[in-house]
């Protein structure tokens, strides 16, 4: 695995090409490298980078695949998309809520460190690497506005 410090001129929400950006709170909140397979999985389905998502939406979507580990089960992208909605902060950040009401899951982060610190790590499995906007991302996926990614297709 290599890993890098960005220079004074890189920005976290635009990576150089092969390398994901990584903040140290996503590390405090549970995501680790290598990936497991279904963080993969779900990083590329909603073509949202791991860096885009909030301190919150990273503990959220680690503690699913957890739970769904601890109990035995599987989780699939349908039900992941079921299950939950990945819908903007009110900037350019991801959140991860449940739209069970069952499934309520709370996760807490730290927020006052690591939010500000980031790194680059060498992207080897594919997971999308630069930021971009909810409304962007909707369109390409269905060609509509939403505030939400899974608006149930």
């Amino acid at each position: 695995m290599e890993v890098r410090i960005p220079r004074a001129e890189e920005r976290v929400q635009n990576p150089p090409r092969g390398w994901l950006t990584i903040f140290e709170i996503s590390l405090r909140s549970g995501f680790r490298f290598p990936p497991c397979e279904k963080v993969i999985e779900i990083l590329r389905f909603c073509a949202v980078p791991i860096s885009q998502f909030t301190p919150v939406g990273v503990s959220r979507l680690m503690g699913l695949i957890v739970f769904f580990r601890e109990h035995g089960g599987r989780l699939t992208l349908d039900l992941f998309r079921d299950w939950c909605d990945v819908r903007t902060d009110g900037g350019e950040r991801m959140e991860v809520h449940s739209n069970k009401s069952w499934l309520e899951f709370e996760a807490r982060a730290d927020r006052r460190h690591g939010n500000t610190l980031f790194g680059y790590i060498k992207n080897s499995w594919g997971i999308p690497e630069a930021w971009d906007t909810l409304v962007d991302r909707c369109r390409r996926v269905k060609g509509k506005e939403r505030d939400s990614l899974f608006y149930h297709f």
